[in-house]
């Protein structure tokens, strides 16, 4: 694994809890989607963005790197995002980020990629014969964050579920490979209004 994996960006949810659909909320001269896969892209890693309407393809059709894949029914949940994005994923690992955490910074892709590389050096014959390597996501505090890399083992698992299973599900045939950043914008999410306007203002 040298390349960087593929990012799948589940973009095609309702926004219940804010309101209004969070990805297409305007954020420092674009919208906040734009900051998240331009993160994953500035990173080098192809962008798997999954929508359920026209805004985003109107956006981001022909845009390089980023391949738009269609949610028919986004209210299943997140999880039939990430399934319906890992129908277009190319590599053997990948990463996900929600599509409303706009401050992750790019860095953060590589730095867990090479956490997982590592691990792959220093696995045994029978992990690597079954490809059983550990999921790893970044830390800030004692909390986990995004992006989380999936190993090959919850890639296949991720197709194979049911649409109403979860992450958790998918994540339950791998250990979890936890790695401390200071950069606190891989625990921020966008929930509600009152963290949209405070994030979207610098404080």
């Amino acid at each position: 694994m040298s390349a960087l994996p593929d990012t799948i960006i589940p973009a095609a949810g309702a926004s219940q809890r804010m309101g209004e659909w969070k990805p297409g909320l305007p954020w420092r001269g674009g919208w906040v989607v734009d900051a998240v896969v331009d993160a994953a892209r500035a990173a080098g890693s192809r962008v798997i963005l999954v929508a359920h309407d026209d805004r985003l393809p109107e956006r981001f059709g022909g845009r390089k790197g980023v391949t738009l894949v269609h949610n028919p029914d986004p209210d299943r949940g997140m999880f039939s995002s990430i399934q319906c994005g890992m129908a277009a994923v190319r590599t053997d690992w990948c990463f996900v980020l929600p599509a409303d955490m706009p401050l992750v910074p790019s860095a953060v892709f590589a730095l867990l990629h090479r956490a997982a590389e590592h691990h792959m050096a220093h696995a045994t014959v029978s992990q690597v014969r079954d490809r059983d390597f550990p999921a790893v996501r970044p830390v800030h505090d004692g909390a986990p964050g995004h992006p989380v890399l999936l190993p090959p083992s919850v890639v296949a698992r991720v197709r194979t579920l049911p649409p109403n299973a979860t992450m958790r599900d998918a994540l339950s045939v791998a250990s979890m490979v936890e790695v401390a950043v200071e950069e606190c914008g891989v625990i921020i999410d966008l929930d509600t209004e009152e963290e949209y306007r405070r994030y979207r203002d610098g404080d």
